[in-house]
């Protein structure tokens, strides 16, 4: 079972392709990810994963997303989640294209 959330609030196909093959992301891993623990349809330690997504886009000088687009997605995921009581939920970001907007 896989579920997909984009950072608009939508649920996405998670076997169609979501990323241009020229993001950074993908040809120099330029973006950071957090890990997250679903236990029982509640996220642990939520709060400081996102602090420390936060501090490595930083690191980067990356400006990550607003906080609330990373809380609704998390949120759309275990909503729509139909597996088992326990999961892994990955948070990803990354600069985007280069030359672009600079919308990661």
């Amino acid at each position: 079972m896989r579920v997909l959330a984009l950072l608009d609030g939508t649920l996405a196909d998670p076997d169609s392709p979501q990323i241009r093959v020229d993001d950074l992301g993908l040809m120099r891993g330029d973006g950071v990810f957090e890990t997250i623990l679903v236990v029982d349809g509640k996220p642990r330690e939520l709060t400081p994963h996102l602090d420390r997504l936060d501090r490595s886009a930083a690191m980067l000088d990356m400006l990550p997303p607003p906080r609330a687009e990373f809380e609704r997605a998390v949120e759309l995921v275990i909503g729509n989640w139909t597996g088992g009581t326990e999961f892994a939920l990955k948070l990803v970001c990354t600069r985007g294209v280069e030359g672009g907007d600079g919308t990661p």
